[in-house]
């Protein structure tokens, strides 16, 4: 449940609280993960989904138990509130009974513009710009010395050469190209006499 018109029209269900721990967790009060959905499997679904630490838990060997059937989501966030009192217990970040953030986008980067930057920022910026106006950049004068492995004249050698058809004597198979020389003749798994 992300948003609150789907929370209240799903208050009225059955539903239930669940606990994904590992198995060796012995607390819920302390340890995992507790939440409430008044469809468990589709929630179970969605957490491997939306979320890949719940995800890498599960692939770590991390299960689902129901701590509570109650006959109402509001019930099973009263419930879910005794075991998470507050922020931050086991692999909750909410405090029981409180709704997910919903999250709708990536969260932006922290990305401070110059009004939001310290004095103290804004002072240590200045100086290093100082710094590196009187430095020659490591790259200068390399422009067009490196040719890119992809650009200029193909080579018509190496076209003549990848066309040659090879049969490798260990097993008979018959090819062309470099995949012929990286997995037969002196490579070949049927070679004998090492």
């Amino acid at each position: 449940m992300h948003d609150k018109e789907t929370y209240k029209s799903a208050r009225k269900k059955k539903a239930v609280v669940y606990w994904i721990h590992y198995p060796d967790h012995t607390d819920p009060t302390q340890d995992g993960y507790i939440g409430i959905s008044t469809q468990v499997g589709i929630r179970f679904r969605n957490h491997m989904r939306n979320n890949a630490h719940m995800r890498n838990r599960v692939n770590k060997g991390a299960v689902l138990t129901i701590l509570h059937d109650v006959e109402t989501l509001e019930e099973a966030a009263q419930v879910e509130k005794t075991y998470r009192p507050h922020e931050n217990i086991g692999w909750n970040t909410n405090a029981g009974g409180d709704i997910p953030p919903k999250r709708t986008s990536a969260p932006e980067k922290n990305k401070l513009s110059g009004d939001e930057r310290t004095d103290k920022q804004k002072e240590a910026s200045r100086k290093h710009s100082e710094r590196m106006k009187s430095q020659t950049p490591w790259n200068k004068g390399t422009k067009g010395k490196q040719i890119a492995w992809n650009k200029g004249k193909p080579n018509k050698d190496l076209f003549e050469i990848s066309q040659i058809i090879r049969i490798c004597p260990h097993c008979d198979k018959q090819g062309k190209g470099s995949s012929m020389l990286r997995w037969h003749f002196n490579n070949c798994k049927f070679k004998t006499g090492m």
